[in-house]
């Protein structure tokens, strides 16, 4: 699984609308559009390089992206293991492509800037004739050959750079991309949302790729497609009890390290086998927003586990994100589970889902007993992510 997970040699060409909110067949008209495309693109690809910088050197708070799914564990522990399991080798040769490029398009940039202001006429066909943007790109041998996991990299970094916390939420910074990038604010909310559709669908894909491997799920395999949805900005999510299981399961197997911190302080909690001096300079997976670590914490880890805590705030919180899917926030299980009840040949998914469902109700009564809820913060998670 983990070569799957987070080969970074998994390299495929990039098409022009992974990277910038166009179509692939969108008509470049004149010089003037051509070089609007090849600006963005420096500023994407020295981000890029930015990125790759970032996260060889383990800034990994600086890939908490703000998705809008309310699915942040997904992201921090994808990061987690993309670290733990990255080679240094293939991200610099990556690096390396990534600055070949950029000075390519610099180039580019400064030949079409040339170019601008002598008349039509006098500037060579190419240049000024009609093509689509991925024919352009193509002519001009401008190429993103690129792992899937690299662009992950980017797109995180980039809606991690972009955020910002305003009256208490978190929002993304329009203007900040306005002024860096020299673009609309139409452009710059589309390539918002575009980003993070594409975190969003590698965040579904992520899950799969874990259930797939989680031996206790295996009835929910091959129901696990009946609980994606759209929400209202396209974005595909999965309820967020579903993937706190999934990703506890795994997390637990490979016994990553999960962190609390409260009032600034941070004790780890899981393995308690070991030293704490174990997980020094390795990435955590932080739990943040507990109010307190008093002996009334520990009580409760002691009675519940840290697995159900985790559990019990993944169950209370809102299934789905945003008004277009409210009518499953509460439990997005009965509607799958009656509509299996009457299909004989899916009997095991149905039992899987009825056990999960049970498992689910009973964790959202711990949440209200021990305060793992926006009306009780003693043991509300409000974030989470990954640091070192």
């Amino acid at each position: 699984m983990d070569g799957r997970l987070i080969n970074i040699k998994e390299a495929r060409m990039l098409e022009p609308s992974d990277l910038l909110p166009y179509s692939n067949n969108n008509l470049l008209s004149d010089l003037a559009e051509k070089l609007d495309v090849l600006t963005k693109l420096v500023f994407i690809t020295d981000m890029f390089v930015q990125a790759i910088d970032a996260f060889m050197q383990g800034r990994l708070s600086e890939f908490d992206a703000h998705v809008g799914d309310c699915l942040c564990q997904i992201r921090a522990y994808q990061i987690l293991l993309m670290f733990r399991y990255r080679s240094d080798y293939d991200l610099l040769i990556e690096k390396d492509k990534l600055k070949k490029l950029s000075c390519l398009l610099h180039d580019q940039v400064d030949l079409y800037t040339k170019h601008r202001t002598i008349k039509r006429q006098l500037c060579p066909k190419e240049m000024t004739k009609k093509e689509t943007l991925q024919e352009f790109l193509t002519k001009q041998k401008i190429h993103f050959n690129i792992s899937r996991k690299s662009l992950i990299v980017l797109q995180c970094f980039f809606l991690s750079k972009y955020k910002e916390m305003h009256s208490g939420y978190t929002i993304l910074d329009h203007n900040a991309i306005q002024k860096g990038m020299q673009v609309s604010r139409d452009f710059s909310r589309r390539m918002l949302q575009l980003y993070q559709k594409k975190v969003a669908e590698a965040s579904c894909d992520f899950i799969s790729d874990l259930l797939a491997e989680a031996p206790s799920l295996k009835g929910l395999r091959s129901a696990i497609h009946l609980f994606k949805e759209n929400d209202e900005q396209d974005r595909l999510v999965y309820p967020s009890f579903l993937v706190g299981k999934i990703i506890l399961e795994d997390m637990l197997y490979r016994q990553n390290p999960i962190l609390i911190k409260s009032n600034k302080r941070k004790v780890v909690l899981y393995p308690c086998a070991r030293e704490n001096s174990y997980f020094e300079n390795s990435p955590c997976f932080i739990l943040d927003g507990l109010s307190m670590l008093d002996k009334g914490f520990y009580e409760s880890i002691n009675k519940f586990g840290i697995e159900n805590i985790i559990l019990s705030n993944m169950a209370i919180h809102p299934q789905y994100p945003g008004e277009k899917l409210s009518h499953l926030k509460n439990n997005p299980f009965r509607g799958v589970i009656d509509s299996l009840s009457c299909e004989q040949d899916r009997q095991d998914e149905y039992n899987a889902l009825k056990k999960i469902e049970e498992e689910f109700i009973t964790m959202k009564y711990i949440a209200l007993e021990q305060g793992c809820h926006i009306g009780d913060h003693s043991l509300f998670i409000s974030s989470i992510y990954i640091v070192i």
